[in-house]
C-alpha cells in the first residue's frame, strides 16, 4: 500500500515537473498543490 502511494506520487511529481517545464508560470502553483498533497499525505498517515 505504501509503495503504491510513493509511486503515484513519484508519477505527479514527474507530470507537475513536466508542466512546469512547458509553463515556468505555474511553477509555483504546481510546488504549492505538491506541498498540500504531502501534508495530505502525512495528515493520512
Amino acid at each position: 500500500m505504501e509503495l503504491s502511494l510513493q509511486k503515484i506520487l513519484n508519477e505527479i511529481h514527474l507530470i507537475q515537473d513536466s508542466l512546469a517545464n512547458k509553463d515556468s508560470s505555474n511553477s509555483n502553483k504546481n510546488k504549492t498543490s505538491q506541498e498540500l498533497l504531502h501534508k495530505k499525505l502525512d495528515d493520512a498517515e
